[in-house]
């Protein structure tokens, strides 16, 4: 099973060394999916970033299609169910 990465605490830490941290929680070879941000983890899929003058081909980008639409649609129902009310974010 893969474990897709949420990071819902608010630090100014990165998103890599919050995941790192917390790490020892999971089995070692559990794999985790995640974006841009824990590229260069262990056992995490990330997209792939576009090289410098260069194009992804199209293997990448159906990879990173397949694991945006994975991660946007975990954002959403999230952003859904920790909507905050208005007048509590003034």
């Amino acid at each position: 099973m893969t474990y897709l990465i949420l990071s819902l605490e608010k630090r100014s830490q990165r998103d890599i060394t919050l995941f790192q941290e917390d790490r020892s929680k999971f089995a070692k070879n559990q794999r985790f999916k995640g974006d841009l941000a824990y590229q260069g983890g262990d056992l995490i899929s990330t997209p792939v970033k576009k090289p410098k003058k260069r194009e992804l081909t199209q293997e990448q980008e159906n990879k990173n299609s397949v694991l945006n639409e994975c991660l946007l649609n975990t954002e959403f129902v999230l952003s859904k169910y920790f909507e905050l009310p208005r007048n509590n974010l003034d």
